[in-house]
């Protein structure tokens, strides 16, 4: 059986190469949100700069990077509040 984990890193490789990356892809397999994250940021204005070409969205490696960049420097780690460890230990 293909190991998905290890597809999926060597297609957002790939994809990480190309000067423009499709947007949703770019969501899904380089960042592995689901798509309907993926979705909700490119319709609410959140994710990064993109462009059209015919009907699809596309973003600029760069301005991809860049986006991840500031939502690093941004937004802070916040501790997941419900921890099975933490209930166990309850």
């Amino acid at each position: 059986m293909p190991d998905k984990t290890n597809d999926r890193s060597q297609e957002a490789q790939r994809l990480m190469q190309l000067p423009a990356l499709p947007a949703i892809e770019f969501f899904t397999i380089v960042l592995a949100l689901p798509p309907s994250t993926a979705e909700h940021l490119i319709a609410s204005d959140q994710g990064p700069r993109m462009f059209m070409l015919g009907r699809r969205r596309y973003i600029r490696r760069d301005d991809a990077m860049e986006w991840i960049d500031q939502r690093a420097n941004q937004v802070p780690y916040v501790k997941r509040r419900n921890n099975r460890r933490d209930r166990a230990a309850a």
